[in-house]
């Protein structure tokens, strides 16, 4: 922490499933006993109710499939709250993101579901998608940012129920 920025690092769910139980044994669970194999699969896809406040990136995901980050405080990160880095189907939930660079950064990912998250008091974005396509924006709030929501040549996204407001720019 004083010396050395925290890195939250989140592996994806084989990769956490196989460091529970042994590469050996859980991939002999996936044939002889799938329903150990899907109760370690489920348990290791989630980020729950985490207090991560003054690093570099406050949660981090590259090419990670079907995660769950609900009800997390990720505040006063330098960089982003959470970011996604071709990261897909993804349920990002109830987070709170507040005095980031950027609150939720999602670049090449697809098929997310952001939904009833608090993005306020962020430098730049509340909520930036850059490349990201065919995501669903729920119900989150973004405001008081400099942009509440900007969309980069991402296509085919679902957009309601979102309140942004006193930003300078809104989406």
């Amino acid at each position: 922490g004083d010396l050395l920025p925290i890195i939250v690092y989140i592996p994806a769910p084989f990769t956490t499933a196989s460091q529970l139980r042994g590469i050996s044994n859980f991939l002999k669970d996936t044939i002889r006993s799938p329903e150990i194999a899907h109760q370690l699969l489920d348990f290791s896809t989630i980020a729950t109710e985490n207090i991560i406040i003054n690093n570099y990136n406050g949660i981090y995901l590259t090419r990670t499939d079907g995660i769950q980050i609900l009800g997390n405080i990720i505040n006063n990160n330098s960089n982003h709250g959470i970011s996604l880095h071709q990261s897909n189907l993804n349920n990002l939930s109830g987070n709170e993101l507040c005095y980031n660079h950027y609150g939720l950064f999602a670049q090449g990912s697809y098929y997310n579901t952001i939904e009833r998250n608090i993005a306020n008091n962020n430098n730049e974005e509340g909520i930036y998608l850059f490349y990201s396509d065919s995501n669903e924006i729920l119900g989150n709030n973004a405001s008081y940012n400099s942009c509440g929501m900007e969309l980069y040549l991402s296509d085919h996204n679902y957009i309601s129920r979102n309140i942004i407001n006193n930003n300078i720019r809104g989406i």
